[in-house]
């Protein structure tokens, strides 16, 4: 089993868990200034220094960096600084995998699947693949944004 080691997304193929790294060192660039970011977060607070879009709502975390445009998503993010007795887990019924998400365990529950029975989805343009199709439908777009955005994928 592969293991991101910065998130809990674990992998049982090499390439899997190396295009999921790669979103962790995506920069995420401005498109009002020369502003760059590691984290999407960090481009959302910054987006709230232009005045043009002042207007748009950032929910951001009183106890870390954290923001989004989502307000469910900053509920969500807000279990993260919660001891796990103060809010409700999610427990995998074939291993000792206990996570606070409901998406973190239908994620992991790949991980017990027969990788024969899923189909994998794979990519004519770069070495990416995955079992979800909503995941490789978004990493298609990315190749159709344009030539000079290619080399940028998940």
């Amino acid at each position: 089993m592969y293991e991101c080691g910065i998130c809990p997304y674990a992998s049982k193929w090499k390439a899997g868990i190396k295009g999921h790294r790669m979103k962790h060192s995506k920069r995420h660039k401005c498109d009002k200034c020369d502003f760059e970011a590691d984290k999407r977060s960090d481009l959302l607070r910054h987006l709230q220094s232009h005045p043009e879009d002042a207007s748009l709502k950032i929910y951001s975390c009183e106890q870390c960096a954290y923001s989004t445009r989502y307000k469910t998503n900053l509920r969500n993010h807000m279990n993260t600084h919660k001891d796990s007795s103060e809010v409700r887990t999610f427990k995998c019924d074939q291993c000792s995998y206990v996570t606070k998400h409901r998406s973190a365990l239908k994620n992991h529950a790949y991980v017990h699947m027969d990788t024969s029975e899923l189909t994998l989805f794979k990519c004519d343009l770069c070495s990416y693949e995955t079992f979800k199709r909503y995941y490789f439908s978004r990493h298609i777009d990315k190749h159709k944004v344009g030539k000079e955005e290619t080399t940028d994928l998940i």
